[in-house]
């Protein structure tokens, strides 16, 4: 998505590159400006949300420390597989919006630096 940014068209000036480029920075700025009201506001909800996912995460891993794999079936390992990954999409699924917000602070800041 950002790859595009930076990207000379061919064919259009640079004056309409950079119109371009600051139309979508501006928009993603919008968007980042939403989710950073979504992870900072106490009142969305997203704390709550981010509790009940350390609490299933936790009950995975707990899942996962009491299974004895010498003793576990083919099945079982493979739930064990799925739960590892499930794991570790709910824990990027957390830091999604920072990720997000991240990104769009480092071009703007890179887009000024060029300007």
């Amino acid at each position: 998505m950002l790859g595009n940014l930076f990207r000379p068209k061919p064919g259009l000036p640079e004056e309409e590159i950079r119109k371009e480029r600051q139309k979508f920075l501006d928009e993603m700025l919008s968007k980042s400006a939403c989710l950073q009201n979504l992870v900072g506001n106490d009142k969305s909800g997203w704390k709550e949300f981010i509790a009940l996912l350390d609490d299933y995460i936790n009950k995975i891993e707990k899942r996962k420390a009491i299974t004895a794999l010498d003793r576990a079936s083919d099945a079982v390992i493979a739930e064990l597989k799925l739960l590892d990954h499930e794991n570790y999409i709910l824990r990027w699924v957390k830091k999604i919006p920072k990720q997000f917000i991240d990104t769009i602070d480092q071009a703007v800041k890179k887009e000024n630096e060029d300007a």
